[in-house]
C-alpha cells in the first residue's frame, strides 16, 4: 500500500476526531490546533501539542456553515511531510511558516510543548530499517506525545 500525506498508516489503531472548522480552509496533511473552545484552526510554529492534530481530510468553511474535519489524535500513526533532516525516532516540531516538521533539537522545543510527535519511519519504508529523513520527504509521525 502506498501512503500519502494526510493517511493513517494503522486505521484501526487510529485515534479520530471529528472538529467544526468555523474558517478558513484546511488542507488533508496539515496541522490544526483547537481554538475557542472546540473548533480547527490551522497550527502554527509556536502552537503547543496539547490542541495540535494532523487533518485527515481537505475542507473550505462556506459563510453561514460550519465544515466537520476529521483529525488524527495523539498516538496516531499519520503520514506528514518533512522540511529538513529528521533521525529515525527523532522528536518533532511544526516548521515555521510550513505545513511540514522539521527536527526539534533545543531544550525550548521541548520545555515550550512544541514537539508534536516522533519521526517513526518513511511511508512506504520497512520499520526494521528506518533511515533519516530528508526535506520534502513523507513521514510516518506518532502523534503528540
Amino acid at each position: 500500500m502506498t501512503f500519502t500525506k494526510g493517511d493513517l498508516t494503522q486505521p484501526g489503531k487510529s485515534n479520530v476526531q471529528t472538529l467544526p472548522l468555523t474558517s478558513g480552509t484546511i488542507t488533508k496533511g496539515n496541522f490544526v490546533r483547537v481554538v475557542g473552545g472546540n473548533t480547527v484552526a490551522l497550527a502554527t510554529a509556536t502552537s503547543t501539542a496539547a490542541g495540535v492534530y494532523v487533518a485527515l481530510e481537505t475542507r473550505t468553511f462556506a459563510a453561514g456553515s460550519v465544515e466537520d474535519v476529521q483529525c488524527a489524535m495523539a498516538g496516531t500513526f499519520v503520514v506528514v511531510d518533512a522540511g529538513g533532516v529528521i533521525a529515525p525516532g527523532g522528536l518533532v516540531k511544526i516548521e515555521t511558516g510550513s505545513a511540514e516538521v522539521i527536527a526539534a533539537t533545543t531544550a525550548s522545543d521541548i520545555n515550550n510543548g512544541y514537539v508534536v510527535g516522533r519521526y517513526v519511519k518513511h511511508a512506504n519504508e520497512d520499520i526494521a530499517t528506518p533511515a533519516a529523513d530528508l526535506d520534502t520527504d513523507c513521514i510516518i509521525l506518532l502523534g503528540a506525545i
